[in-house]
């Protein structure tokens, strides 16, 4: 069995700022993968700002994970996404 060593950043400021762009490049990568598979869809937001690459990995990992919830089942799918509406509407709405 192999021991690993834990990793210590005291004295090594490094440590968390390569694995960040380590994560990064990552995102990064995934991020234009969706871009790719979804050519037509426009990633801006309403404002016209261009969708970050962690914007865009994470819609694309929630709407896989709500698909799996659902069952891939559309119908299921409109009921979960206006249920989440709603609580996203009573807790950050006005």
């Amino acid at each position: 069995m192999m021991k690993h060593s834990p990793i210590t950043t005291s004295g090594n400021n490094t440590g968390p700022t390569i694995f960040s762009e380590i994560e990064n490049h990552d995102i990064a990568i995934i991020a234009d993968a969706i871009r790719e598979r979804f050519p037509t869809f426009d990633w801006r937001r309403n404002d016209h700002r261009e969708m970050t690459d962690k914007e865009v990995a994470a819609i694309f990992f929630i709407k896989t994970d709500i698909a799996e919830i659902c069952g891939n089942d559309l119908e299921a799918i409109r009921e979960f996404m206006s249920d989440l509406e709603y609580i996203f509407d009573e807790e950050f709405g006005e």
